[in-house]
């Protein structure tokens, strides 16, 4: 028996395109970091890039240097990306823990103008929805005050305020090698602003016993996450992480993978958009859910569509019942128990992430916004998965042992009859 429709929390890492581009010999494909680099440097329009392996602890290394011993703390979202939850203790004494702006996920502008009331030195904004619309005026409010912005844009890439993007501010710049949202096949990412200098790697010798098998592990994958071919897949039903390659063990086609997929994104990153217009027309009217606004003149198109909802987990087991699996570990708890603050507490308690992909068709849209309602109707607005209550009749209050009038009912624990 086939398996029942799906929508992955992945993107295929493969198409046409990319394929075409792995087994080109010549042509303007990168075959090493620092070409990869270059490229990304002119597709995003920004100087000094450099190769990032570990993307959280070389931002977080970076903008360390940046300040130099200049002593203070820095600000950071007590509600972000995991992984920074070993990177930000290694590099630094003193956090400031920012919480999430009325009715957002991220930090908004007062939030951050409060860390830097209070001392903090450098402001480091990772959103996590891909919404950019503060980006101007916390960019602003940091160089009024003198405070280096370290900008994580690897999940708000695509999006736009006011006809710019993520990559058009911040002092240190993280953006993805492959202008995807998702998780990319590389784990390094392009950190830009670091003066650093670009290493220009020889191209690595890959033996074909060790590139064969990534290929082939490569194709499975593109074959698992696609929606049109994975009524065929009896995989796991658990849901798995595209497969991250190493830099110094990765074959020469990968990086030209990658950059065949960053010369698609701007066509991707308006799919993306048009299908978060769709979500907010169909999710906004929900009873017990609710989705977020854009800042006026802004347009999210991100790595996920976020929902809230009264009980986070009990409608994402529904929606993964339903065929739909959402997007873990997009944002996590970095504050200590003692620093979390209620309003990141209740956002981290009512976000889900619905899974955004380019490739969604018209009928794709119409499955996952039937499921998304399904899943929150049937949740019962949150309310945790019990047994219906037993009913049982009342003692009659009229003086009469006997009386032929119904009985009034009352709640009783235990379970059904």
């Amino acid at each position: 028996m086939l398996s029942p429709r799906s929508i992955p929390v992945l993107a295929p890492p493969l198409d046409r395109e990319v394929i075409s581009a792995m087994l080109a010999r010549t042509g303007p494909w990168a075959r090493t970091p620092g070409e990869l680099c270059i490229a990304a440097s002119d597709h995003y329009d920004r100087i000094l890039p450099r190769w990032a392996p570990a993307a959280e602890n070389d931002l977080c290394q970076a903008l360390a240097g940046a300040l130099g011993e200049e002593s203070g703390p820095i600000a950071a979202p007590a509600w972000s990306r995991p992984g920074y939850r070993e990177a930000l203790p290694r590099h630094f004494s003193e956090i400031l823990w920012l919480e999430p702006a009325a009715g957002q996920l991220d930090p908004g502008v007062d939030e951050i103008e409060e860390a830097i009331k209070a001392g903090a030195k450098a402001i480091l904004h990772a959103p996590i929805v891909g919404n950019c619309g503060t980006l101007p005026a916390i960019q602003l409010l940091c160089r009024e005050a003198g405070v280096l912005l370290a900008l994580d844009a690897r999940a708000s890439v695509g999006s736009r305020i006011h006809e710019q993007g993520p990559e058009d501010f911040g002092d240190l710049l993280l953006v993805p090698c492959d202008g995807e949202p998702t998780p990319s096949l590389l784990s390094g990412a392009v950190l830009f602003g670091c003066r650093a200098r670009v290493s220009f790697q020889p191209r690595p010798r890959t033996t074909l016993r060790r590139s064969l098998p990534m290929a082939l592990r490569l194709i499975a994958h593109t074959l698992r996450y696609e929606p049109r071919i994975r009524s065929l897949w009896s995989g796991p039903v658990k849901s798995a992480s595209a497969p991250h390659m190493d830099a110094e063990k990765t074959p020469r086609w990968v990086f030209a993978a990658a950059q065949a997929r960053l010369f698609q994104s701007k066509q991707r990153w308006a799919q993306r958009a048009r299908h978060v217009r769709s979500l907010h027309l169909h999710c906004s009217h929900l009873p017990g859910s609710s989705s977020i606004d854009d800042e006026s003149g802004a347009l999210t198109a991100g790595a996920a569509y976020p929902l809230l909802v009264a009980d986070a987990e009990l409608v994402s087991r529904k929606l993964q019942s339903l065929g739909v699996q959402c997007v873990p570990g997009l944002a996590g708890w970095l504050a200590p128990k003692g620093m979390r603050g209620r309003r990141a507490q209740k956002i981290a308690a009512e976000a889900i992430f619905l899974p955004l992909h380019p490739f969604y068709r018209p009928e794709d849209m119409g499955f996952l916004s039937e499921a998304v309602r399904k899943a929150v109707l049937r949740s019962g607005g949150g309310v945790p998965d019990a047994p219906a209550p037993a009913l049982e009749p009342l003692p009659s209050h009229s003086g009469h042992e006997e009386s032929d009038e119904q009985p009034l009912l009352r709640v009783v624990n235990g379970g059904a009859s």
